[in-house]
């Protein structure tokens, strides 16, 4: 059987190492930053403000390539994987007291942490990618989205195979997260940017 969770939190008091790292930066701070970012995409990428593209479909067509080449990658890599961790781990055919009765094995841990956490990320991926097509620029965002999609297969690898590691440390995951979540955001910024831009624009009509 697998062994057991032996992923922990490391902590700056008991970690000499970590008290001298730099302090995370403040979520104002990473605001400002997707704000700026999204303003950029917006006023520099960004079609006339009020204005939708020529061809819609045409425009959407990269960000729905890359999001449905994803999510079968997520329903082949990411859920099959729990299932296969849980019958590597005789899992499958136990009650869920005797399941509860144990400590899950860490692969199933690692497998399911995976899985779940692709979906916690999708929301934002799905409406900053697809409104910033339609609102902003679709070739943009569908790059920023491959881009996303790329990094979201390297850190559900990444944390698959790191079974054995003493610390989320160990495993590198914020190569790939934090590059991710700005992409997301970004997009999502611009997309609420550029739909600012069309309150204010003289109504033509």
């Amino acid at each position: 059987m697998a062994a057991n969770h032996s992923i922990t939190a490391t902590s700056t008091t008991s970690n000499p190492n970590n008290m001298a790292q730099s302090p995370a930066p403040s979520k104002t701070a990473i605001l400002m930053v997707y704000i700026v970012l999204g303003c950029v995409l917006s006023f520099f990428a960004g079609r006339e403000p009020g204005t939708l593209p020529d061809y819609i479909a045409k425009e959407l067509a990269p960000v729905m390539i890359v999001i449905c080449g994803f999510l079968v990658s997520y329903s082949l890599w990411d859920c099959m994987a729990v299932g296969l961790a849980k019958h590597e781990a005789n899992l499958l055919d136990r009650s869920y007291d005797q399941i509860c009765s144990k400590p899950v094995p860490e692969l199933v841990h690692l497998a399911q942490r995976v899985q779940t956490n692709q979906v916690e990320q999708l929301p934002v991926l799905l409406v900053g990618s697809i409104s910033c097509a339609m609102f902003v620029n679709g070739r943009v965002a569908g790059v920023m989205t491959l881009l996303w999609a790329i990094l979201r297969r390297g850190y559900a690898t990444a944390y698959r195979n790191a079974a054995g590691a003493t610390s989320l440390q160990d495993i590198g995951l914020s190569k790939y997260t934090i590059p991710a979540y700005f992409l997301s955001n970004v997009m999502l910024m611009a997309s609420a940017v550029h739909a600012v831009r069309c309150l204010f624009i003289s109504d033509t009509y």
